[in-house]
Order: C-alpha cells, then sequence, then structure tokens
C-alpha cells in the first residue's frame, strides 16, 4: 500500500492514452469513490514513471485516495510504448481509427526498425505500415488510408472518428473525390479553347452541355456512346437531345453493341426514324462476345434520321471493311478510315458535326480531314487534351 505515492507522468507516454469520454470519466470516479482503487496502477520498475492508470491515478489524487502499485521491467523507452499501446488494445473496445492512431505514434520506431533492417533478407519484405496495421489489427489499406486522412482531419473530426460517428474509408473516399475534383479543375483551367474548327468543349458530361446547344442546328451526330446496359438512360438522353437540335432530316450515326441492339434501336426510333443499319466488318482479331459464346465479325453502325425523311442523293454499300485497331488515344476508339467511309455517305462540307462522346476524338479529326465543322464533348479533361494534340498535327 502507497498512501499517497507522487508518480511521475511522462507527456509522451500519456500520450499514448485514448482519453475516456465524459461519462466514461464519470462512472469511473463513482466506481472509485465506492470502492476504492480495486486495480493497481502500472508503473515502469526503477523509474517511478506511470505508464498505465492514468486516469485513475488523476481520481484518487483529487480525493486523496490511497494508491497500490505494479512495478514492472523495461529494457528501454520503445518496449514501454509498446507495452501501452498493446495494453491499451486489449483492454479497450476502440474503434479502427482509435486503434490506428494509437498505432501509428509507433511510427518513427517501427521505421528505425524497418532502416536497421536494410542490410538483411526481410529488408525487402518489410513495410512500416504493415507492421503498424499488424498491431492495430486493421488491414494494410486501412492503415494507409488513416495516413491519408490523418493531415486533412481538425479536431472535431478526430472526435467523431475516436467515437465512432465518422470512418476512415468513408472520409478517405471524400478526401480522394475532392482532390480529384480539384485536380480536374486544374486540368480544365490549363485547356487553351480554340476558334478554329474543329472545337472541343470545356470538359463535361454531354447531359449537362446539351442545353448549350441551339434547336435545328446540327447536321449530324456521328458518336460512339457505351454500350452496357446500366447506360440505357444515356441513350434515352441522346436520343431527346438528337430530336431537338438536329436539323431537319439530319441524321444521328451511332455505333452500338449487339447485346442490347433492339433495346437501343427501339429507344432511338421513339424519337427519330430508323434509316439503315450499316455493318462494320472487323479485321484480323475478332471480338469475343464471351455471354453469348460469340466470336463476333462485324459492328453494327446504326443510321436514323430526324423527320421529314428524306433519302440521300446517291447510293452506297451497306458494309464497311474495317481499318483495323486504332487504341493508342482511348481503349474504346475507333478507327479513322472506316469513319471517313461513312461520313462521306451522309455529310458534305461545312456541315456541323456533333460527338457527344468524343473519347480520343476520331469524330473530330475525321471531319478535320473532310473539312467538316464539328463540335466534341468529352467529360475527361486529360482526353480533351490529347485531343487538342491530335487535331494540333493534321493540317
Amino acid at each position: 500500500m502507497n498512501k499517497m505515492k507522487q508518480l511521475s507522468i511522462d507527456p509522451e507516454f500519456y500520450s499514448l492514452i485514448v482519453p475516456l469520454k465524459i461519462e466514461e470519466f464519470q462512472l469511473l470516479e463513482q466506481s472509485i469513490l465506492d470502492e476504492g482503487l480495486r486495480v493497481p496502477l502500472d508503473i515502469w520498475k526503477g523509474k517511478n514513471v506511470l505508464i498505465d492508470g492514468h486516469h485513475r491515478y488523476k481520481i484518487c489524487q483529487k480525493y486523496k485516495i490511497e494508491i497500490r502499485v505494479n512495478e514492472i521491467k523495461f529494457a528501454d523507452r520503445n518496449e514501454v510504448k509498446l507495452w501501452i499501446i498493446r495494453n491499451q488494445m486489449a483492454r479497450r473496445n476502440l474503434t479502427k481509427y482509435a486503434r490506428c492512431e494509437l498505432a501509428y505514434k509507433l511510427k518513427p520506431m517501427i521505421k528505425k526498425v524497418f532502416e536497421n533492417k536494410k542490410d538483411t533478407k526481410l529488408f525487402k519484405k518489410f513495410s512500416t505500415l504493415a507492421e503498424l496495421a499488424k498491431l492495430a489489427t486493421v488491414s494494410k489499406s486501412t492503415m494507409e488510408n488513416f495516413e491519408y486522412i490523418q493531415s486533412r482531419i481538425d479536431d472535431k473530426t478526430r472526435f467523431e472518428l475516436i467515437d465512432g460517428k465518422s470512418k476512415i474509408t468513408s472520409l478517405y473516399k471524400k478526401f480522394k473525390s475532392e482532390e480529384k475534383r480539384l485536380e480536374e479543375k486544374e486540368k480544365i483551367s490549363e485547356i487553351k479553347l480554340t476558334s478554329e474548327w474543329p472545337k472541343v468543349w470545356p470538359p463535361g458530361r454531354f447531359q449537362d452541355l446539351a442545353k448549350d446547344i441551339s434547336n435545328d442546328s446540327i447536321d449530324a451526330i456521328i458518336t460512339d456512346p457505351p454500350y452496357a446496359e446500366e447506360y440505357t438512360g444515356e441513350w434515352e438522353f441522346l436520343a431527346g437531345v438528337a430530336e431537338r437540335i438536329l436539323k431537319p432530316g439530319g441524321y444521328l450515326i451511332t455505333y452500338s453493341g449487339k447485346i442490347h441492339l433492339f433495346e437501343v434501336g427501339n429507344i432511338l426510333s421513339s424519337r427519330l426514324i430508323f434509316y439503315w443499319p450499316f455493318i462494320l466488318l472487323h479485321t484480323g482479331q475478332k471480338a469475343l462476345i464471351k455471354s453469348r459464346k460469340i466470336n463476333t465479325a462485324y459492328k453494327p453502325i446504326l443510321v436514323f434520321q430526324k423527320p421529314p425523311f428524306k433519302a440521300k442523293n446517291e447510293f452506297c454499300e451497306d458494309v464497311i471493311s474495317g481499318s483495323g485497331r486504332e487504341k493508342f488515344g482511348h481503349k474504346w476508339q475507333q478507327s479513322e478510315e472506316e469513319l471517313k467511309e461513312i461520313m462521306e455517305i451522309f455529310t458534305k462540307q461545312q456541315d456541323l458535326i456533333l460527338d457527344p462522346y468524343a473519347g480520343a476524338g476520331t469524330t473530330l479529326a475525321v471531319a478535320k480531314r473532310l473539312k467538316r465543322k464539328a463540335i466534341g464533348i468529352e467529360k475527361d479533361a486529360d482526353m480533351v487534351r490529347k485531343i487538342y494534340a491530335r487535331l494540333k498535327k493534321i493540317k
């Protein structure tokens, strides 16, 4: 029994103790007042330094309650810090954030161990964050996310994380999204718009920018929207906008996948007149449609027209020979040569063409070569910059 023994409080050790909530502290205080100090305080043997029981010690000092101590031998301060953190993890129901925060305080120590292993075979396998993650009993990715958000949170958010009201992953996604938005904004500000044809609008979604296109102003829409089923809404929007902005008799010419070909056809037919399907023959390796177990040798190109119906002046073939894959700018990029043929069939010089899903800018490149005016819309700022670089090379 050590009546009112004075113990030393080490600031670094104290910082490793997760603070109690007000109600938790009040319950502990009442328990000690009712029953005294039931569990001894842990101290570093030979140093008289408190290593566990800081809250209990504070209450005992306040009410002059007798204390008992349990002395533990340690080799050095690092060993003490590791003991404190493991003790905190074992005895308290801590959130992932609280466990990560505790473990992360040992990063300098763990990093030093890492540096000492440079000349060993273990060096390549050793990761400071992985070791901290093991200590905190979380995944390495959670510890990486924790490290990312640490410099971005304020005290209020930190306490919400400690209490479990906020989550590491949710905040990580939020900060990453904001970071990406700012990066996109910077990229957009770097793009130098030009008054020359073809034109690429500042990066944005077709759904957001379509309102700025005048009624009955476009001779032809030539595009390649995404094919998957979840993009059905894109096709519905495209059909509605085409009906509004195409000149009477103007064409909507679009590549399409085949799995949802009939759905696409029905959507476009609800607003426009079906004109004709063209077949684009694949060259080289055929496309494998795994869900249907088919090696497909062609891609359909659908042509629709805004009323009134009017046939073209000249005959043409409805089979186009593919010119091979061009994927240097975008993974879904179409080839210029095959697009050149269909653009010559349905448009003439100085016609205004719109590609609302510009991608790598193939429609705009072909339009420039054929002396058509064209507008491209693309949501990816990097792709807009690539399109400008591509168009600049065309004289």
